[in-house]
């Protein structure tokens, strides 16, 4: 397949792709048993975007995807581990140095009916 067949066939597909994969992930991400695949189906969804855009520029280089998926993964991580800190309406899920009062502690020891 030629780089412009590429261009102008694939890489439209792996975009509809890519978006509906973002969204499928999305609504998963709402209930907490499905929050996990979610997060999957909307990473697997980003990582499309990546490649149909590298398609479309005609850039199709690995290293250009790798790249890609290392600066993502420290960008969610950083995210991740901020929010577990940071927590919502009902605190933090971790506090460092005070596990007594962890969220997460405590509701893997069944300590508060509200956890479980």
């Amino acid at each position: 397949m030629t780089s412009d067949a590429l261009q102008h066939t694939v890489a439209p597909l792996v975009y509809i792709a890519s978006t509906v994969l973002f969204i499928l992930g999305i609504k998963d991400l709402a209930k907490v048993r499905t929050a996990r695949r979610g997060n999957a189906v909307a990473a697997l969804g980003m990582l499309l975007a990546i490649v149909g855009a590298l398609l479309e520029l005609g850039l199709i280089d690995y290293r250009w995807i790798i790249g890609g998926v290392i600066v993502g993964t420290i960008i969610g991580a950083v995210f991740a581990i901020t929010a577990i800190l940071r927590g919502g309406d009902t605190g933090p899920a971790l506090q460092p140095g005070e596990p007594d009062a962890s969220l997460l502690i405590q509701a893997i020891r069944g300590d508060s009916p509200d956890l479980q």
